[in-house]
């Protein structure tokens, strides 16, 4: 169980460990259920919280410019979005607000307070374009996140099974 936690929290592929904790699970379905939820990314790992950080800043780049390019109106517009994207400015920070910059800008907060629910929570939010190229990076965040909650829940389960059992000398007390 801890190599399996190591493997994931570490990024790695982790299906030898899986695989080995699978065969000790014996007919807990609920230690079942989260095996499976950690099936699906074994082979690859789930992405690291530090790539996750490292490559939010173009990911937040692009969501920023693509909700201007789709609210652009006009063709003046338009090209004024494409030469700006060359350069772009957008707030960071606690800010406030619904628009699509204050969003980006309070989930890389989290991200910076290492808070991936809370990041991928504002990010969900999205509409349109935004969301769109939100999109890649949110599907990557939520392995990470449903992988942590698997291990999580897995803990707890294999916790509690354990404490079902007890050994003869407990039985005689």
């Amino acid at each position: 169980m801890g190599q399996l936690r190591t493997a994931v929290l570490q990024a790695r592929p982790y299906g030898e460990e899986l695989a080995a904790v699978r065969r000790l699970q014996g007919d807990d379905a609920a230690i079942g259920d989260q095996l499976q939820q950690l099936e699906e990314s074994a082979s690859d790992g789930v992405p690291a919280l530090a790539a996750l950080k490292r490559s939010f800043p173009a990911t937040a780049r692009e969501i920023v410019q693509r909700d201007r390019e789709s609210r652009a109106e006009g063709w003046a517009e338009q090209i004024w979005n494409r030469a700006s994207a060359l350069v772009t400015v957008r707030p960071v920070g606690e800010r406030s607000g619904e628009d699509t910059e204050a969003i980006v800008a309070r989930a890389e907060r989290r991200l910076e307070e290492d808070r991936l629910a809370a990041a991928v929570q504002e990010l969900e939010t999205l509409q349109g374009a935004a969301a769109e190229a939100a999109s890649d990076w949110l599907a990557r965040a939520k392995k990470r996140l449903q992988a942590e909650r698997a291990l999580r829940d897995l803990g707890q389960n294999v916790y509690d099974a354990s404490g079902e059992t007890q050994s003869p000398e407990e039985d005689d007390s």
